[in-house]
């Protein structure tokens, strides 16, 4: 099951309202499409808390739902490699 728990208009967008919500969801498995209601889109940075095991997931902007945990962290480093090895 998915509520929303808020919802914020950002802005209008090829005839939908982009906008930005909190979900929550039961289990990972039934995080949603951005584009799951009617006349309407997640946007970037939307989140959805998982109440049967207390994670938390955010939308990027490629529309698809990353744990926030920070178990993948690695794979998008802040500073890129190549900086960090020129400061070095």
């Amino acid at each position: 099951m998915i509520s929303i728990r808020n919802s914020r208009f950002i802005r209008f967008e090829e005839g939908a309202a982009i906008v930005r919500a909190e979900l929550d969801v039961d289990t990972a498995a039934e995080l949603p499409a951005y584009d799951f209601i009617a006349g309407q889109c997640l946007a970037q940075g939307s989140i959805a808390h998982v109440v049967t095991t207390g994670e938390f997931f955010c939308l990027a902007g490629d529309n698809s739902w990353y744990n926030q945990d920070g178990s993948n962290a690695e794979d998008y480093p802040v500073t890129p490699e190549e900086e960090q090895d020129a400061e070095t």
